[in-house]
This record gives structure tokens, sequence and C-alpha cells, in this order.
């Protein structure tokens, strides 16, 4: 039976399931990816920005879960983000924020950003310590100074829901029996799933079809499988859904 393989992290899976189950589809839930928060140092904090610049939930989660932020959070409210979660994930922070709902990809946010903030404006940027994309580049050649900060690292491990490692035997029924949708959320969890299930050199190929969130995350998918969808909006409920 073709299912919907989801490799959100584990630590996502709460809401997650509740999502899946509203859509009334068989689900498989093999998490790829593992999400750990680094230690913030307060020599890495600007003393004077003016606005937070956001392109994860994690990221905000992190500087949350870091109590001695709490004071630079409620000083400076102003945020600019992109995509339902990360702008929901904000708003219940406090910030102040500024959504740019036609933006898809970390491009076009460091584009919008360059058309909407002044030159010698100075922003901070939590973000993971591996990036798929860099907006300090494209910021820092407008005139605008981004301050990026790594608060969580993103660890490659197909596990099983639980947590548990999958035994060879598992990974080699996976690869002789799955169907349907691989759903992927980010470029890291397709190299993930790609690492331990290995696509290109069998079935999983051409059988998946590989949905996406975003053009950054199908780009990732395009050396390993035959049929590749990206969702219209950045959304978890699209990417669940197959909103194209």
């Amino acid at each position: 039976m073709d299912s919907l393989i989801w490799t959100r992290g584990r630590e996502d899976w709460a809401h997650d399931l509740v999502v899946l189950k509203k859509s009334q589809q068989p689900f498989l839930h093999l998490p790829c990816i593992h999400t750990e928060l680094l230690e913030i140092r307060p020599k890495d904090i600007p003393v004077h920005f003016d606005a937070w610049i956001f392109t994860s939930p994690k990221a905000i989660a992190a500087i949350q879960n870091d109590q001695s932020l709490s004071p630079l959070m409620a000083k400076v409210r102003q945020a600019y983000t992109f995509g339902i979660e990360t702008s929901a994930a904000a708003e219940r922070c406090g910030f102040d924020v500024e959504r740019y709902t036609e933006v898809g990809t970390g491009e076009e946010f460091a584009s919008a950003l360059c058309q909407t903030l002044v030159e010698g404006a100075v922003v901070c940027w939590p973000s993971a310590r591996e990036v798929a994309f860099d907006v300090t580049v494209p910021l820092q050649a407008s005139g605008i100074k981004c301050i990026a900060i790594p608060v969580y690292q993103t660890k490659l491990e197909l596990t099983h829901s639980d947590g548990r490692q999958p035994t060879a035997q598992e990974v080699d029924v996976w690869k002789k029996t799955l169907s349907g949708t691989v759903c992927f959320a980010s470029p890291s969890a397709v190299k993930s799933f790609v690492q331990t299930l290995d696509p290109r050199n069998n079935r999983l190929g051409s059988v998946l079809t590989a949905r996406c969130i975003g053009p950054t995350t199908a780009r990732a998918c395009r050396d390993h499988f035959q049929h590749i969808e990206h969702v219209a909006e950045p959304n978890i409920a699209a990417l669940v859904s197959g909103n194209l």
C-alpha cells in the first residue's frame, strides 16, 4: 500500500502527528534529522541591532530556551520572517512580525529584506550551524549588516519514530517495499534519507515521489528521485495535503 513517508524530526512529531491524522492517509514516520541546541555565548550577541530575522521555528525555540536572551528579546521586538510556521512561532514569542507572504526560499527572503531595510541597518539572524542559503551575503552587499548566530545544529540520522536505530534487515525491507510519497521539509532531511536508503541505486528512486516544501529542497532531490514535486506554500499542512 502506498504511504506518506514523513521525515521530519522527532521533536516535531507531536505537532505533525495531529496534521497527519487529520489527512486520513496511511503514513510512516522515518525521522531523518535531529535538532541539537548549541550554546549561545554572550560575546556572540550584538549589543545594538535593529531587528531579528528568522528562517526557522527551531531558531526561535533555541533563543527562547536561553534565559539570558530574555532582556534582549524584550528590547528588540521587530522581526522579519517568511513561512507560516516560522511567523507563527515568532508571534507566539511576542515579536512584532513582518511576514513576507510571497517568499518561499532563503534567496527570495534575502532579496525582500534588501528592498525593505535601509542601508546601514543591523539585523541579528539566529540560525542553524549549516544553512541551505547564507542570507548574510546579499544583505552585506546591500550595505545591511547581518550578524549570524548559530543556535542549533541538525544531526543527520534516520531512525524509527521512537528513536531506535534501524537494523540492516529493516533497511533492506524498506528498500524493497516502500511506495508512495516521501515528504521532505529540508535539504538536510533529503541528505539523511538518501545516505541510508540510497534511492538512486534501487527501486525507491523510481517508485517514490519526493514531495518537497520548496525549490531548494527539491533541488536536493534531483539526483536521487525521478518524480519530484514541491508544494505551493512552504508549510507543513501543504506538505501533507500535497497542495501544489
